[in-house]
């Protein structure tokens, strides 16, 4: 695999909770402002799922990255191998 394969993993979770977070606690805050207006209630509620939102889809696309490039790794592995049990014995020493 290659070198930062599992930092990336590991760096998108980090960022994904703290866009969850994110859209938690301004989902929170909604609450005191629903007193104040129903509509700018309902504009700070959909910013804070739109935040819960975008940061599990853009960890969905992350994911599926590296495994795409997990997939490559496994295939040219795959490859060099089968190329290796196929030689021919007299190249062989």
């Amino acid at each position: 695999m290659p070198k930062l394969y599992a930092f990336v993993r590991v760096a998108s979770q980090i960022v994904a909770a703290l866009g969850c977070i994110t859209g938690l606690v301004t989902l929170y805050a909604t609450l005191k402002l629903f007193r104040l207006s129903f509509m700018l209630g309902m504009a700070e509620a959909a910013m804070g799922v739109f935040f819960i939102v975008g940061s599990l889809i853009v960890l969905g696309l992350i994911y599926g990255f590296l495994a795409i490039v997990k997939a490559q790794v496994d295939i040219r592995n795959a490859t060099v191998l089968s190329m290796h049990m196929t030689e021919s014995p007299k190249n062989v020493q």
